[in-house]
């Protein structure tokens, strides 16, 4: 009960947090003529997580109300065309893809657009965006030169959304589609909250990742040296749904699921003074995730939808880290 009071709590504090950002991007829009619209897309999106729809629908239509086009606009369509999507009101979110096939779409935008379609079961209409989003890489795949591949690595994200869709209609993977594949079969491990420990090629083994448990996720210091530096301002359910969002991108490209290993202070503190390093040190988080994985005590991911979540929640998997709407 305490676990589950604790969870409440930070979900409160994490939702007033929300509120707070919100207001202010709505305060600061006025300030800002040239980004005004772009601004209060971004409140919107914050009330529609808040489930104020109403509100957030208010502010993309003052958004779009400034006149012009462009990205703003855009992402005031987005976040529109999602609270529609949310709702089941099709014949809206129809319009709103007109109005956005009706201009040049930036990438931001399209690649964000393509996201919700494909989360909404739409995947023929995602590959379109996904498509516009990553617009350089497919008319110029042939001509990068390696020395300028950097300036590309930005569409990465949306042709590996392509592949994804790609694959899920059934289509025959094409030439970029083979690019995302290879770049995925060299990374040796998942994006994680702390570190992998990742089978040796051939083993017959899943791959392992590493995770801070929800319930330490809520202790006021002890949890920093697992969690990489650009993870800590995260909330707790934020921080979960980012590697719940990774893994499950991981594991489109490489079927079979993950090996978990649920990472808890206290017991990595004991095995930091029992071997001697600092417990801030690299090496001695692998071999203390190595130590778990040779416990058993793992969980394996994704879990069945009605099983407990892995985060360790007082909840099923189904309306917990795996909710449609939270992956």
């Amino acid at each position: 009960m305490e676990i589950k009071a604790a969870s409440q709590a930070h979900i409160v504090s994490d939702a007033e947090r929300l509120r707070v950002e919100a207001r202010q991007l709505e305060a600061d829009a006025p300030a800002f003529p040239d980004d005004r619209a772009a601004i209060l897309a971004e409140a919107a999106s914050l009330w529609h997580c808040l489930g104020d729809d109403e509100r957030a629908l208010r502010l993309c239509g003052e958004a779009l109300a400034t006149g012009g086009a462009g990205e703003g606009s855009q992402l005031a369509r987005l976040r529109r065309l999602e609270v529609y999507a949310h709702h089941g009101q099709w014949s809206h979110v129809a319009a709103e893809l007109r109005a956005l096939r009706a201009e040049p779409v930036s990438p931001r935008p399209a690649h964000l657009v393509a996201e919700v379609l494909e989360r909404f079961g739409r995947p023929g209409e995602a590959l379109e965006f996904f498509s516009y989003a990553c617009g350089p890489l497919l008319t110029e795949l042939d001509r990068v030169e390696p020395a300028e591949a950097g300036k590309y690595l930005v569409y990465f994200d949306s042709a590996e959304g392509r592949a994804r869709v790609r694959a899920a209609l059934g289509m025959p993977e094409d030439e970029l589609d083979a690019v995302i594949r290879r770049s995925y079969e060299e990374e040796t491990v998942p994006l994680n909250g702390v570190d992998c420990v990742a089978p040796q090629p051939g083993d017959g083994k899943s791959p392992v990742a590493g995770f801070v448990a929800r319930a330490d996720l809520g202790r006021s210091h002890g949890w920093e040296p697992l969690v990489p530096a650009e993870f800590r301002s995260l909330g707790p359910q934020e921080y979960l749904l980012l590697l719940e969002g990774e893994w499950r991108v991981f594991t489109q490209c490489r079927p079979g699921g993950l090996t978990l290993v649920p990472v808890r202070v206290e017991e990595y503190q004991t095995f930091a003074r029992q071997v001697g390093p600092s417990p801030s040190a690299q090496r001695l988080r692998h071999d203390f995730l190595r130590e778990r994985l040779r416990s058993g005590d793992v969980v394996h991911w994704p879990p069945h939808r009605n099983a407990a979540c892995w985060c360790g929640a007082e909840r099923k998997y189904k309306k917990c880290c795996g909710a449609p709407h939270r992956a």
